[in-house]
């Protein structure tokens, strides 16, 4: 049976009524905090999900600055239709085989041969092997600035820039990438590419939350999906992303709108052929 996401949270509510409010498990206190080493989320008090997450993944995956938690991936298929999936590094998607990352795929090395047109900036907000592309230059640090893929960002200096460029942050579920001047806003979450020119036609990344079981989310509205699996550097173990509960019959894929959507609670994106859209089904 699949449970509403209200349904949910009064579940989680009534059990946290149990536990002392501000302690692991229970309420949030009055002015939304809660005792040392615990984070309020969804108004319960949770293990700080980036302290473990960081600890869990270790140094190598932090983003090239070092301010955000972005990590590589490393390639491993299985999903729902062909194709082959890659991360930011190397990761995994929606599809079968073998995957590989941004840096393989960009072998010719993207800008660091071919130069940037001015007043723009050669290089990549991510650590390890991964192709670099070209930045706008900006002068106001912290100020509000646009990227050269024509989103809003926000200028600041990196170690791996001489000068200061323009970056935005991404949602989990929208894309990031060098290529789209983009990190992910959850430092938690890992931007990673997957193969599948149906649902992913321009080989852009995505920023997802590793996960192996829902509880791995931190929030009763989120679950762990398999449609999009891969492998952390270092981490033999493939990981599923967080995505927002789903139901039987709930679209998936590439929607309409130019958004995507994966399937939780056991259940797999069903997409007929080259159809870039599908429904969630169980197994």
């Amino acid at each position: 049976m699949v449970r509403s996401p209200v349904f949910a949270v009064a579940l989680a509510l009534l059990a946290a009524c149990e536990k002392a409010p501000g302690s692991e498990g229970g309420l949030c206190l009055e002015n939304g905090g809660c005792t040392t080493g615990l984070v309020c989320l969804s108004d319960l008090c949770v293990a700080d999900p980036q302290q473990r997450e960081r600890a869990r993944r270790g140094p190598a995956d932090s983003e090239g600055d070092g301010d955000e938690a972005e990590a590589e991936a490393e390639a491993e298929g299985g999903g729902e239709g062909e194709g082959e999936g890659e991360g930011e590094g190397e990761g995994e998607g929606e599809g079968e085989g073998e995957g590989e990352g941004e840096g393989d795929r960009d072998r010719d090395r993207g800008c660091a041969e071919t130069g940037c047109p001015a007043p723009q900036s050669c290089g990549s907000i991510f650590a390890g092997d991964t192709a670099p592309a070209c930045f706008n230059t900006c002068t106001d640090d912290a100020g509000p600035c646009t990227t050269t893929a024509g989103a809003g960002g926000e200028c600041q200096s990196l170690a791996t820039f001489e000068e200061a460029i323009c970056r935005s942050q991404a949602r989990n579920l929208d894309t990031c990438g060098n290529g789209e001047n983009a990190g992910c806003l959850d430092d938690v979450a890992v931007c990673a590419h997957f193969a599948d020119d149906v649902i992913l036609p321009g080989g852009e990344g995505v920023c997802v939350r590793p996960c192996d079981v829902d509880g791995d989310c931190l929030d009763v509205a989120l679950g762990c999906s398999t449609d999009l699996l891969f492998l952390l550097v270092g981490d033999p173990t493939p990981h599923g992303a967080c995505a927002p509960l789903s139901l039987v019959g709930s679209p998936c894929g590439r929607l309409g709108d130019g958004s995507l959507e994966l399937c939780t609670s056991q259940q797999r994106c069903d997409r007929q052929g080259q159809e870039s859209q599908g429904a969630c089904r169980r197994p």
